[in-house]
């Protein structure tokens, strides 16, 4: 063996890259042989491959087959199941004794995160717990991801201090949920990571009880990261304005007027938002105070104006540390058909006027902004882009959606931004191919070829109009 894989760090770096691994690449066959390869990597290939469990069916079936039983039995699981089918579910018939806890006990230890699925273990979750994860519960779990609306009064089973992320998804008992949020709070002393959706359909005095819960479940816990999936009312809100020491948040909009206090949010680096007005969206971006953000992203409903527009960007360059932003993304996000508004007060095309405070980020690299009725640059303008942001990698810039006013860019601005772009993998922008020559497009295509790596990665949109 080279002397090299005696260094535990360089093991731990392998491992880890390998349980990173696409699902289908191959990491989990490859940590499982090299766990059988030497007693250097055991242990750490152990660890990686055993790190993540989106199930509890290998955990089960660490126990002997004489203390299990297998019988098929009629669900009634929610979805996806098809209800009224049969299914495969093993139970315990009786508690393992110490000898046959062994294998339980040495794999264990190597689970750090769990999922909690729509599964046939999470519907037996009672009889699993009941015979052994109540007297033997799992000791390292640090992410637990329940995703499953079954069994959470069986939460607590896998609650420890040392858990710093919580994942709850499909919440619609609401009585449990108050209870959860309490074992979570008492238990979960070092949570930094939480992560909610719930399904608001309930008599208002229920959703009520609900939002006094979850506004006294953020008081007084390290939350650094929050992500909500579903909308908050004005005291949770108002709770969250208060966790000054966020690093991500996730929000939506939950009716017109909802707002954080200014500054609230001075150490933000990821802040996403979906939006049913302008307002919000501008009140978070006032809640951020020279703050360090690398990721924006916000989605709106109703269309904006181009003023709307360029007054959010313009405040971003106000209130986030200009060394910092990597990617921005502005997206109208409508499932109505919209018509076009080209003209006039309510026009949202995008111009250079509303990009150009942006050219203070030089380190952007990626960039999404989509309107009902796009965007729009000239040649000059998509230069000064490309000289601003030489980190560029991800360019999305949808252009005009109507026929009323016709593309400004050429070929030739779009061969010369790519072109100050060296790192820069996809572009989509709208131009002029009229009057464009064959001649200009071949020389366009090789400069598209040439040293960028657009050259492997060629996903440039060139929606030309003539």
């Amino acid at each position: 063996m080279h002397h090299l894989f005696h260094i535990p760090e360089l093991v731990d770096a392998i491992c880890e890259q390998l349980r990173l691994f696409p699902p289908l690449g191959g990491g989990e066959r490859a940590l499982a042989r090299l766990s059988r390869t030497a007693h250097t990597f055991e242990v750490p290939a152990l660890s990686a491959l055993w790190h993540t469990q989106h199930t509890l069916g290998n955990v089960v079936r660490l126990l002997p087959n004489d203390v299990l039983m297998v019988e098929s039995v009629l669900s009634h699981f929610p979805r996806p199941y098809t209800s009224q089918s049969l299914v495969s579910l093993s139970s315990f018939i009786r508690a393992p004794i110490d000898a046959e806890l062994d294998r339980y006990r040495f794999y264990a230890p190597f689970i750090k995160e769990l999922y909690i699925t729509n599964d046939v273990f999470s519907f037996n979750l009672d009889n699993i717990c009941q015979y052994l994860l109540e007297e033997n519960p799992l000791p390292s779990i640090f992410s637990l991801h329940w995703l499953s609306p079954l069994s959470w009064r069986r939460m607590d089973v896998f609650l420890n201090a040392d858990i710093g992320a919580v994942t709850l998804h499909k919440v619609h008992v609401f009585s449990e949920l108050r209870y959860v949020l309490g074992q979570i709070k008492h238990t979960c002393i070092n949570l930094v990571r939480f992560e909610m959706e719930m399904e608001r359909v309930a008599p208002p005095h229920r959703l009520k009880g609900i939002d006094e819960a979850f506004a006294d479940f953020l008081v007084d816990l390290p939350i650094r990261h929050l992500c909500m999936h579903s909308p908050l009312n004005d005291g949770c809100l108002a709770r969250v304005g208060q966790l000054s020491d966020l690093v991500s948040l996730q929000l939506i909009e939950g009716r017109p007027g909802q707002h954080l206090p200014p500054g609230c949010l001075p150490r933000i680096r990821k802040l996403t938002m979906r939006c049913l007005t302008f307002g919000f969206a501008d009140t978070l971006v006032g809640a951020l105070l020279n703050s360090p953000l690398e990721s924006f992203s916000c989605e709106y409903e109703p269309p904006w104006t181009a003023t709307q527009q360029e007054s959010l960007l313009l405040r971003i360059t106000t209130a986030v540390q200009p060394a910092t932003l990597r990617a921005l993304r502005v997206v109208m996000v409508s499932h109505a058909p919209q018509l076009p508004t080209s003209t006039g007060s309510k026009s949202s095309l995008v111009t250079f006027t509303a990009i150009q405070p942006l050219l203070l980020f030089r380190s952007l690299e990626a960039i999404t902004i989509e309107t009902q009725d796009g965007c729009n640059f000239t040649d000059d303008e998509l230069e000064a882009m490309g000289t601003s942001w030489p980190e560029m990698v991800h360019l999305n810039l949808c252009g005009c959606k109507h026929s009323a006013q016709q593309p400004r860019a050429t070929l030739r601005g779009l061969v010369r931004l790519a072109s100050l772009c060296p790192r820069l993998m996809r572009l989509s922008v709208v131009f002029d191919a009229r009057n464009t020559s064959e001649v200009q497009w071949a020389a366009g295509d090789e400069a598209l070829r040439g040293p960028s790596p657009m050259k492997s990665c060629r996903q440039w949109v060139l929606a030309g109009r003539g």
